[in-house]
C-alpha cells in the first residue's frame, strides 16, 4: 500500500520496518535497511519549542514504519510520512542513511483563522468525513481521525524543489528537498486546506501553471500567489 518509484538502474520500495533497493530489470535485492534501528532524528521539545539531533536512536519495534501511500523519491532521498510517529521520514538511497523530522501532528485552524500547532496525537481534533450535502460518507472510525499511522494520507508531490505532504484532516507539510540539513529548517511552511475539524481530505495535490490545486470532501480549492 505504498506508491511504486523506480529509475533506469533502481527500484525503491519498503518492506514491514525495511528499505529496499532492487535491480530495475532483474529485481534482484541489493540492499536492505532498517528504518527504526541506527537512525538520526530531529526530536521535537515542547518545553523549549527547539528541535535536537538525536543520533543512532533506534525507534522500537514497530511492524511498519511508513504511513501508506506517503512515499516518494526526489533526488537521491526516498520521503515518507511515518507510521508512528509524527514525523517525515526519508532513506537515502545511495547511501542508506535514515533520518526523521519531527513535525505536528495537525494544524488546528478555528473559523476565525486562528491557528495551533498540535503535537500530541491524543489532542488531535476529530475530523469529520462530511460532505457538501451533509452526508457522512465512512462509519469507519478511523476516518475520524488525523490521518497518520494505520489510516492511510493522501500521496505527496514534488513541485521543483518542494514536497508537499498533504494528510487527512487537511494539514499540509511543505518540505525543502534541498536544505542542507534535515532539521526545522527543512520545514518551508505548515498549511491547512479548511477549518480543522470539518477539512477532509485523501486526495493529493496538483500543479499546473503556478497554481496547486486541492481536493477535499467539500470544494476544489485554487492556491496562488496574490497579485
Amino acid at each position: 500500500m505504498l506508491n511504486s518509484h523506480w529509475n533506469a538502474d533502481h527500484t525503491y520500495a519498503f518492506s514491514g520496518e525495511y528499505h529496499l533497493v532492487l535491480d530495475t530489470e532483474s529485481g534482484r535485492e541489493l540492499s536492505r535497511r532498517s528504518v527504526r534501528e541506527n537512525v538520526k532524528r530531529w526530536q521535537y521539545d515542547e518545553t523549549s519549542k527547539t528541535w535536537n539531533l538525536k543520533v543512532g536512536v533506534d525507534l522500537g519495534k514497530r511492524p511498519r514504519l511508513a504511513t501508506y501511500h506517503t512515499n516518494i523519491v526526489a533526488g537521491d532521498w526516498h520521503y515518507f510520512l511515518s507510521h508512528q510517529l509524527n514525523a517525515v521520514g526519508r532513506v537515502n538511497t545511495r547511501t542508506q542513511e535514515v533520518e526523521h523530522l519531527d513535525v505536528p501532528v495537525q494544524l488546528a485552524v478555528s473559523s476565525d483563522g486562528t491557528r495551533k500547532e498540535i503535537w500530541d496525537p491524543t489532542q488531535s481534533i476529530p475530523n469529520l468525513p462530511i460532505n457538501s450535502r451533509g452526508i457522512d460518507l465512512t462509519k469507519d472510525k478511523r476516518s475520524t481521525g488525523t490521518g497518520w499511522g494505520h489510516n492511510s494520507a493522501a500521496s505527496p508531490i514534488l513541485v521543483g524543489r518542494y514536497l508537499y505532504f498533504p494528510v487527512m484532516s487537511g494539514t499540509v507539510y511543505v518540505i525543502d528537498t534541498e536544505a542542507l540539513e534535515f532539521s526545522e529548517k527543512a520545514i518551508v511552511a505548515l498549511n491547512d486546506l479548511g477549518p480543522t475539524g470539518s477539512t477532509w481530505t485523501l486526495s493529493g495535490l496538483s500543479y499546473a501553471e503556478g497554481k496547486l490545486y486541492a481536493r477535499t470532501i467539500k470544494e476544489v480549492i485554487c492556491i496562488q500567489e496574490m497579485q
